[in-house]
């Protein structure tokens, strides 16, 4: 039968798939390009952003988990278009399940009212998948959520690979308005559909390309002083569905001065065989205007062998560009069409 052909027997008479699923980043707003298509050109226009998250089972109780993810987007002077890029890789089991993603995204703005601004994206790409099938062996079990687990040490290395075409698009709609005592707010929500040129969730035999995510998503933020984040706080959450799993992630963030911020959250990762619940704590600091830098620790909670996770760690930098050299006024104008209204002079990111 052959190595090639037993394996495709195990797979038909198990019933066994590897479900490929996007990396769901707990510092997703701050790598908000990766959540939405459409919260690219936030931070003024003519500035550029670049930012980037690794995720890593650091102790992962089965199986090797890593992710990583960068991003890069523009907004254009005196116009309501912004620019981005996205580029990540994930590598599950050790190297069994590998795949890379990059996307261009387009951004546009629509001012509804004084205080209210409504965005879109749209995001088209590619995804490849890589298989190494002399990394499984019979004993190899296959995670639901996050691929193959208990590679073997074959150093054979014969890869499959897919490559497809991506499409996603994504909305959302941001009030900023001053409040009380001069203090400044900000609410933003949206939604995500992503991957629609790969409707089925189909394995290893056939196309294992990414299946459709939708995401729901939320943020809200009361600062006192527009000009200082200190006592400031930020709510974020977002819902995921993707496949047959579904993943829900909430955190509160408090500034205890303008560089500095700690937070707290839970995440909750569900499908068909049980529930992995995690507490997560988050610290961030503020070199500068331009840099942010934001640490994340995840400690599961009860049924951890569903998704061959131990304890998780992540990493997120934000780099913004100090000005703008837009000439504001121009083609008739009265002043500056900013892609996005944004808190100006303030040592954090914001998060929408």
């Amino acid at each position: 039968m052959g190595k090639r052909g037993l394996y495709v027997f195990v797979f038909l008479v198990l019933g066994l798939w590897v479900r490929a699923q996007d990396p769901i980043y707990s510092l997703s707003f701050e790598q908000k390009s990766w959540l939405n298509p459409s919260l690219i050109g936030r931070d003024g226009e003519g500035k550029v952003r670049v930012s980037s998250v690794h995720r890593n089972l650091f102790l992962p109780l089965q199986g090797v988990v890593h992710a990583t993810a960068a991003a890069v987007d523009y907004s254009f002077c005196n116009s309501i278009f912004a620019l981005g890029l996205n580029v990540g890789s994930e590598v599950q089991g050790s190297g069994f399940l590998q795949a890379t993603h990059a996307s261009g995204i387009l951004g546009i703005r629509r001012n509804l009212q004084r205080d209210w601004v409504l965005n879109g994206g749209l995001q088209l790409g590619m995804v490849q998948q890589s298989i190494n099938w002399d990394s499984y062996v019979f004993s190899d079990q296959l995670n639901p959520i996050f691929g193959a687990i208990y590679p073997s040490s074959n150093e054979n290395l014969r890869l499959s690979s897919r490559m497809a075409a991506d499409v996603g698009f994504g909305m959302d709609i941001t009030r900023f308005r001053y409040g009380k005592n001069g203090s400044k707010n900000g609410a933003n929500v949206g939604f995500a559909w992503m991957h629609l040129t790969n409707a089925s969730n189909v394995g290893i035999l056939n196309n294992y390309v990414l299946p459709r995510r939708l995401t729901v998503h939320g943020s809200f933020i009361r600062r006192p002083n527009p000009s200082n984040a200190a006592r400031s706080i930020q709510l974020m959450w977002r819902v995921d569905r993707q496949a047959q799993f579904t993943n829900i992630l909430a955190r509160f963030q408090y500034y205890l001065r303008d560089e500095l911020n700690m937070g707290l959250g839970y995440r909750g990762s569900m499908a068909f065989s049980g529930t992995l619940h995690s507490p997560v704590f988050s610290l961030g600091f503020s070199v500068s205007e331009q840099l942010n830098i934001q640490v994340l620790y995840e400690s599961s909670w009860g049924n951890g062998r569903l998704v061959g996770a131990g304890n998780t760690f992540e990493i997120g930098l934000v780099l913004r560009s100090a000005t703008s050299h837009c000439l504001h006024g121009v083609h008739g104008s009265s002043g500056s069409r900013s892609v996005c209204p944004v808190f100006h002079k303030t040592k954090t990111a914001p998060g929408f």
